[in-house]
This record gives structure tokens, C-alpha cells and sequence, in this order.
């Protein structure tokens, strides 16, 4: 494929927009997502500096709140020696054992927190949001018989507790207390692990988490400008490249029609001047200047190629200056002229066309260009004979009045049009390529759009591939003065 074809592939430049498009919308997500980790990184910093300062003060001689020591104290040492005898002697018995010194340390220490009060206290002071909330874990505890090797009780990753309900246990540990119902680690607030290295002993790791409910919301919020501006951004370059490919589209599509009517003008002006100039070669002819019966039909070739010279200028012409001055228009009897019209048309016709009508009780003036009606007449009567394969080729006129409205619907049998060809038959220069071969400038359709919108009429366009084409023109009827 060479460049310039890539270069006017509609194809190509969708998928180039289109890669464009991920590629800046990856980018754009990268700087939102980056704004996002460093906002939730830096989310509720002081406060979180601060909550953690005054949790450590209050439990600095104590575990996971005022008392909570006690009663841990309580749980292990009266267990301890029954701890030590089935770890050396009794495996599986030390494995249930265990379980239920972690279930009754848990019940114990949920059923006797303060740490309601301690929060609030901790809030109170520091002068914090109430709306804070949060959440205490114990999320590690071991024994050790020696004061050297510790003997794991629980630690989230590896286990789950079955005598306590899982609803409080998740990946960051047991609930002691609190109503936050996300915990992360963007939320740790404060963990403490502690430990007394002698025989017989225990430590213990527990953690805070404090957040709002709404966290990730309250984030978002904070960067709605980042995100307004980004996807503003976006939809910029989106509409900024829809109207450039759109644009991009028409002058191809006007390129392609200038070069299609420069094509087909030069072939439709070399013809007649070829004919004239082979026609006028033969009448310099010494032998045929001598028979006056073999002139003349020389003559009559070179002024019907002149006509057709004439009549593709005028209709190039004539499309152009319609716009120009405001058209002249008189009161005619529609039914009148149109036979009058489809009269003059049937004398260049040949037999295998029919053109049928009925306007006898059809009596409305109205107000038009003679001259621009007809040639929009014979515009649409010619292209339905040449876009027309069928042996018996037919015409079929109508007039409908409706109020103060009449139509002129004019029906054909030829080889019809599908939608998309339908949008653009009235374009200029627009050839339809719908599998029939012909000549022309493709104007004339373009024409008669010219002529119904230079009389403030109304055009409408129905057709089926392969069945039939239909015209239908309103205008308004004029009372008789």
C-alpha cells in the first residue's frame, strides 16, 4: 500500500484516532491514579499523627486499651503450665487448647473495652473531627516457655479462629472494638507490639485504624477539578478530532466529486468536439463538397453536437447563477403545463418508454420559473430512463392536492437506491455508482435540489433497490385573482 493511499484511508485514520485516543486516555488515568495514592497517602496525615501520639500515651503501661493487660494476664498465666504440658507432650491437645485461650481472651476483651470513651477522649482533646471512626485489632499474640522462642497463638494471615465468629476476624485481625468497616493499611493509624523477653511469658501485637466510612468518596471529591479538567480534556481532543475527520471528509468527498466532474466534463465535451472536428474534416472533403446529399447530414451532425455542446454549458451555468438573482416566477395551471411539459419529452423518447398521468380533475395555480421547472422536469425523466435496466421502462406522474398544498409525485420502475446512496444523490457533482454505467456531469439531480429550495418547495425521496425511485414535490397553490 503506498503512502498516499494509507494517507486517504478513512480506515486508517479512524484506527490512528483511535490508538491516539487509548493512549492519551491510559495516560490521563496513570495522572489521575497517581493523584489518587498520593492524596490517600497524605489523607487525614495530621490527624492521624495526632490520634497516634495520644493512643500510645494512653495504653504506654497498658494493651489495646486502659485494663486490657489484666485481663490478657488473666487468660495466659492460668493457662500457661497447661500450654507447656500438651506443646511437649500433646500437640493436637495444645492446638484446642490454644483456640479457646485466644476465643476467651477475645470475649474478655470485647466484652470489657472502654475504648468508646477513650476515642472520643482522644478526639475531644486534639480537637478532631467526630465523625472519625475507628477500629482496634488484635492482630498477633505468641507464648514462649523459655523467654527465647515464641509458639504462635494467632496471626490473621495463617488462621482463622473457629470458635469466633468471622464477621470479626479479617486479614488485619480480630475486632476488639470499633465501628469502622474498612480497615486498610492506608488507615493504619498506630501498632504496638509488646513483649517481656522472659520464661513463661507472652507478647502481643495490636493496631488502630481510624478513617471515615466514605473515605475513597471524600478522596474523589477532593480531586473532582483533576478529574473535570482531565475528562474535559479528553472530550476536547474527541470533539477537536470529530469535526477535523469530519472536515477532513468533506473536502475528500469534494475532491473526489471535482475530480469525478473533471473526468466526466472532459469526456462529455470531447466527444461532440471530436465528432464536430471529424464531421468538418469529411466536409473539406473536395468530393463531398461537390454532392450537396452528402453535406447536409454533415451539417446536421455538427449542430447536433453543437446543441449538446451548448446544453452542458448552460446546465453548468445555469446551476451555478440560480443563487445569484432573485428567480422571476409566474401563475401557472400545474395540470396544464405538465402535460403540456411530458408532450414535449415523448418526442425524443423512444418505444420501449411509457410515461402515464391523469391530472383531468386537477385544477390549482401555482406560482413558478417555467424554464427552471422544466429543466428539473426533464432532469429527473432522464435519470429515470438511464438508471433503468427493465425492457418496458415506465413514468408514472401524480398530482395530489391536500389544502392548500399540491404534490407532484413522479414514480419510476429503474433500478432504485439504497439509503446511503440516498443522502448523497443531491450532492453536486455526486454520480451514484449503483452498477449502471452512463454519462453526465452530475448535476442534475443536484438541480433539481436547486430548483425545489429557489421556490421555498419540498422535496421528498422514497425508493427501493432494484423496484422503483419516487420524486415528490409540494408546493403551495395560489388562489385565482
Amino acid at each position: 500500500m503506498t503512502l498516499n493511499k494509507i494517507q486517504a484511508s478513512p480506515r486508517t485514520h479512524k484506527i490512528i484516532a483511535l490508538i491516539s485516543l487509548v493512549i492519551l486516555s491510559y495516560l490521563q488515568f496513570n495522572l489521575i491514579y497517581t493523584t489518587y495514592k498520593l492524596k490517600d497517602k497524605q489523607y487525614i496525615l495530621k490527624e492521624s499523627r495526632s490520634i497516634e501520639n495520644s493512643y500510645k500515651e494512653v495504653v504506654r503501661n497498658d494493651k489495646l486499651y486502659p485494663g486490657g493487660q489484666k485481663i490478657v494476664d488473666s487468660v495466659i498465666y492460668r493457662n500457661m503450665q497447661a500450654m507447656e504440658d500438651t506443646y511437649y507432650h500433646n500437640p493436637a491437645a495444645f492446638e484446642r487448647l490454644k483456640e479457646r485461650v485466644c476465643d476467651s481472651i477475645v470475649r474478655n476483651l470485647r466484652l470489657n473495652s472502654n475504648m468508646d470513651s477513650v476515642f472520643t477522649a482522644i478526639l475531644t482533646k486534639d480537637n478532631l473531627d467526630r465523625d472519625l471512626k475507628y477500629l482496634l485489632v488484635m492482630n498477633d499474640l505468641a507464648i514462649t516457655f523459655n523467654g527465647v522462642n515464641y509458639i504462635s497463638l494467632y496471626k490473621p494471615e495463617k488462621e482463622k479462629l473457629a470458635y469466633l465468629a468471622l464477621n470479626i476476624q479479617n486479614k488485619y485481625g480480630i475486632a476488639i472494638d470499633g465501628n469502622l468497616q474498612n480497615p486498610t493499611n492506608q488507615n493504619h493509624t498506630a501498632g504496638l507490639m509488646v513483649s517481656s523477653p522472659t520464661p513463661r511469658s507472652y507478647y502481643m501485637g495490636f493496631a488502630i485504624h481510624v478513617d471515615y466510612d466514605n473515605r475513597k468518596m471524600i478522596i474523589l471529591k477532593s480531586m473532582s477539578f483533576t478529574l473535570l479538567l482531565s475528562i474535559s480534556f479528553i472530550l476536547l481532543v474527541i470533539s477537536i478530532y470529530y469535526f477535523t475527520y469530519r472536515n477532513w471528509l468533506r473536502q475528500k468527498k469534494l475532491a473526489d466529486m471535482k475530480t469525478d466532474f473533471l473526468n466526466s466534463i472532459t469526456h462529455e465535451f470531447n466527444t461532440p468536439i471530436a465528432t464536430i472536428l471529424v464531421a468538418n474534416s469529411s466536409i473539406q472533403n473536395k468530393e463531398i463538397i461537390a454532392d450537396p446529399a452528402k453535406v447536409y447530414p454533415l451539417t446536421e451532425v455538427i449542430k447536433r453536437q453543437t446543441q449538446r455542446l451548448q446544453t452542458l454549458i448552460n446546465q453548468a451555468l445555469d446551476i451555478s447563477q440560480m443563487n445569484k438573482n432573485e428567480i422571476e416566477r409566474e401563475l401557472y395551471d400545474m395540470a396544464s403545463l405538465l402535460e403540456e411539459l411530458i408532450n414535449d419529452y415523448k418526442l425524443k423518447i423512444t418505444e420501449n418508454v411509457t410515461i402515464s398521468y391523469n391530472f383531468e380533475d386537477i385544477h390549482a395555480l401555482v406560482l413558478l420559473n417555467r424554464f427552471l421547472l422544466t429543466t428539473m422536469l426533464y432532469n429527473i425523466f432522464d435519470n429515470a430512463l438511464k438508471y433503468n435496466t427493465k425492457d418496458a421502462k415506465e413514468i408514472k406522474l401524480e398530482l395530489i392536492t391536500h389544502g392548500q398544498s399540491l404534490t407532484l409525485c413522479i414514480r419510476d420502475n429503474g433500478v432504485g437506491m439504497n439509503k446511503k446512496l440516498m443522502k448523497s444523490i443531491f450532492d453536486k457533482f455526486y454520480r451514484g455508482k449503483n452498477g449502471v454505467k452512463t454519462r453526465g456531469l452530475g448535476l442534475g439531480l443536484f438541480y433539481v435540489k436547486q430548483t425545489v429550495e429557489a421556490h421555498n418547495w419540498e422535496l421528498n425521496l422514497s425508493s427501493e433497490p432494484n423496484q422503483y425511485s419516487t420524486f415528490c414535490i409540494t408546493m403551495p397553490i395560489e388562489k385565482e385573482k
